[in-house]
């Protein structure tokens, strides 16, 4: 066996270039999955579990150049996110420790992501729910299949107009249904000086606002922003029919759906609030064949996680509402109106084409008509 022999006393001089941290290398190497566009990353050190890592992105499909000893490039415009389904990908990334990186680049960009307990040495106590929990903090829902000790991750409040406004680095606020909320905010961003903050609003159902001149829908504004869509995609030889489709085709076929149960009568309000308390105490895991993430309760004002201890708080007013957070981002939210003897559903269904989030979004109601029996 060979061996080194150190002897002191002699004097050191010259010249060395650090080799890059393999803990940081893992970092940034992993951020490449936030951006189609390509990558150059300088100093990776040669070390197996970067060199793991790297090979990991390749057969995620991500491009890779090694056009230098230290230095790749990565282009992730084209990942395939169904390779994170396979036993290949559970076999290797279980083994890299630092595989469970790519989770918040995944559902940063995509929505999801799929990690299996990870690997690596066993020299110590590595906790991994502090990096869990952050990105849960974040919006996202953790749920683990114990079978094949795999945690999937859905961005399970990160919604349609959402997901816009973050490409576009727009703030957006989820409030209660109602435009005096709205009215509220735009109000207060006025007592702070930061009236001009504030672009548009709009509502679940039908209604928007832009500008801070009224404090309801405004139909008048919300034709004039249409014609003016109309006139400056014309100029990019579109219309708007080709511009939703763009979206549809950028952020996913998104299809939302309104239903409404009619209770008359005193014995009407009884069955509402009937109805409201079964679902809090006897919450369904399921929806059309569909498992429940999380179930945000405005009453309570907390969000509870279906396969975590781990609760967050609405910084809402209470209100009588459930949300349903389903996997795929699809979601169900039922509440009572506040003026009519009714009980609402609204429905978000997620689909690969127009069909497909049709055909979800009829399942999707036909569950909440049994909610409502």
């Amino acid at each position: 066996m060979s061996s080194f022999v150190i002897e002191g006393g002699y004097k050191l001089s010259g010249e060395i270039t650090p080799q890059g941290a393999k803990n940081e290398a893992l970092e940034v190497i992993c951020a490449v999955l936030l951006t189609s566009e390509k990558v150059t990353i300088h100093n990776i050190p040669d070390i197996l579990d970067v060199n793991n890592l790297i090979q990991l992105l390749r057969d995620m499909n991500v491009k890779v150049e090694h056009p230098s000893a230290d230095t790749y490039t990565f282009q992730a415009d084209d990942i395939d996110l169904d390779y994170l389904k396979t036993d290949d990908f559970l076999r290797k990334s279980a083994s890299l420790r630092g595989s469970v990186m790519i989770v918040g680049p995944l559902v940063a960009r995509f929505g999801k992501a799929m990690i299996p307990k990870p690997g690596g040495d066993k020299i110590g106590r590595r906790r991994l729910d502090t990096h869990f929990v952050g990105i849960q903090k974040l919006g996202a829902c953790f749920s683990y299949d114990a079978e094949r000790q795999l945690y999937e991750i859905e961005a399970c409040r990160l919604k349609g107009a959402e997901v816009i406004a973050k490409k576009y680095n727009c703030t957006f606020k989820n409030l209660l249904t109602g435009f005096k909320y709205i009215g509220e905010l735009i109000t207060n961003l006025e007592s702070e000086g930061r009236a001009s903050d504030f672009v548009m609003g709009f509502e679940e159902s039908y209604g928007y606002l832009a500008g801070t001149h009224a404090r309801d829908k405004d139909a008048v504004v919300g034709s004039m922003l249409i014609c003016e869509m109309a006139a400056y995609y014309k100029t990019k030889n579109m219309n708007l029919v080709d511009v939703m489709n763009s979206l549809y085709e950028e952020f996913g076929f998104y299809a939302n759906v309104v239903e409404s149960y009619t209770f008359e009568g005193a014995s009407g309000m009884e069955k509402m609030a009937s109805i409201m308390d079964n679902l809090r105490a006897n919450p369904p895991k399921e929806i059309a064949g569909m498992k429940v993430l999380s179930i945000s309760d405005y009453k309570t004002s907390v969000i509870n996680y279906a396969d975590s201890d781990n609760t967050d708080r609405i910084d809402l007013p209470k209100s009588n509402v459930l949300e349903f957070s389903l996997v795929d981002s699809n979601k169900v939210i039922v509440r009572p109106s506040g003026t009519e003897p009714k009980i609402k559903a609204y429905v978000t269904a997620v689909g690969a084409d127009r069909n497909s989030a049709d055909a979800l979004a009829d399942k999707l109601v036909s569950s909440a008509n049994e909610f409502m029996k």
